[in-house]
C-alpha cells in the first residue's frame, strides 16, 4: 500500500509540474502550435491560455491533497525528491568542473 500512495504521490507532481510548465511555455512562447488546449482567449496579439491554466490550477489542487493526506508518501516523496535533486546537483558540478564546497545555488537559463 505504501509504495502505491509513494507512486501516487509521484505521478500526482509529475503532472502538475507538467501542466504549468506547459502553461508557461504557451504564454512565454505564444507561436502557432500543432495542437492546444481548448479554452484560449485572444487579446489582440496575445492568446490567455486559460484551458491549460484550468488544468494546472486542478492537478496542482490534487497534488496538494495527496501531499497533506498521505503522510509516508509525502515523506518518501520528498526524500526521493532531494536525494535525486542531490545528486543531479553533484553530477552537473562535477561536468562542470567546480567545487563542491559552496552553497547550492540557482542560476537562471540563458535566454536565446
Amino acid at each position: 500500500m505504501e509504495l502505491a500512495q509513494a507512486y501516487a504521490f509521484g505521478i500526482a507532481w509529475s503532472f502538475a509540474l507538467k501542466a504549468v510548465s506547459v502553461a508557461v511555455l504557451r504564454y512565454k512562447m505564444p507561436q502557432a502550435r500543432d495542437w492546444k488546449i481548448p479554452l484560449n482567449i485572444r487579446f489582440g496579439k496575445h492568446e490567455l491560455p486559460v484551458g491549460i491554466a484550468l488544468l494546472a490550477a486542478s492537478l496542482l489542487s490534487l497534488a496538494c491533497i495527496n501531499l497533506i493526506a498521505r503522510e509516508r508518501a509525502t515523506v518518501c516523496g520528498l526524500a526521493f525528491t532531494a536525494i535525486f535533486f542531490l545528486a543531479f546537483d553533484v553530477a552537473a558540478r562535477y561536468s562542470r568542473g567546480t567545487p563542491f564546497d559552496g552553497p547550492i545555488t540557482f542560476r537562471a537559463s540563458p535566454t536565446r
